[in-house]
């Protein structure tokens, strides 16, 4: 039960973004758009999100404005019964923040609105997230650039089913890609999840970007949820106009 596999926001959410873009990949533009597709050995997800800045250029201080929407297939064992429980998932979040643009490092908060729907087959009468819900969302965002190691650092969290998402990447440039290592913890009311990885970002023009992760994901269980390990493989872009 990956980030998406739970419908929480790889990037990945993980990610609910909301985005992690390198300053120099956005120019002076005002809209962000970015998608991807996150694959365990028991899930498959697929993600797209958008982010505006209100004032007309991504990469200056101002409001920004976001949306992410999510679908997942993943499976699980139960402890309480011999069965597996089969899921479609659906996550979908609004949010408007404001963001604090420096030479060598950016903040941002986001606040908003999260909903999210998983349907089961068959129903798994000991655990809470199920059907759908919605409630509010709360992210920060901090990212490190143009210097010899860069990183980023993104936390989110949501009253819907109990989930959360925190990422932390480091690295550096090593020919035109940027190349890292990258650890993820995640979860909601039904599970925990460990990520431990890594990860590259290849510019493919000034305005578009490419973003790959490839690791070992580690899976506690609560409630009738057994644990699971397997590798994670992620890729997505992002591109501004």
């Amino acid at each position: 039960m990956e980030k998406l596999r739970k419908g929480v926001a790889l990037r990945f959410a993980i990610f609910s973004l909301l985005v992690t873009a390198p300053t120099a990949y956005l120019q002076a533009q005002d809209n962000v758009v970015y998608g991807g597709l996150d694959v365990t050995e028991k899930s498959t997800a697929v993600y797209i999100g958008g982010v505006k800045a209100t004032n007309g250029n991504i990469a200056t201080n101002g409001f920004v404005l976001g949306g992410f929407l999510s679908g997942a297939k993943y499976d699980y064992d139960t402890t309480g019964v011999n069965n597996t429980i089969d899921v479609d998932a659906v996550t979908v979040n609004t949010v408007v923040g404001y963001q604090w643009v420096k030479p060598s490092h950016s903040v941002a908060l986001y606040t908003g609105l999260d909903y999210q729907d998983h349907s089961l087959n068959p129903d798994d009468p000991n655990t809470s997230v199920k059907g759908d819900d919605a409630g509010v969302m709360a992210q920060l965002e901090i990212l490190k650039y143009n210097s010899l190691v860069e990183g980023s650092f993104i936390a989110r969290a949501s009253d819907v089913f109990g989930s959360y998402w925190a990422r932390g990447r480091m690295g550096r440039q090593l020919g035109k890609a940027k190349v890292g290592v990258e650890l993820t913890g995640l979860g909601n009311d039904s599970y925990s999840n460990r990520r431990y990885g890594l990860y590259a970002i290849y510019p493919v023009s000034l305005r578009t970007g490419l973003d790959f992760g490839l690791g070992q994901s580690e899976i506690t269980g609560k409630n009738s949820v057994q644990d699971s390990d397997s590798a994670y493989g992620s890729v997505g872009f992002i591109t501004s106009f």
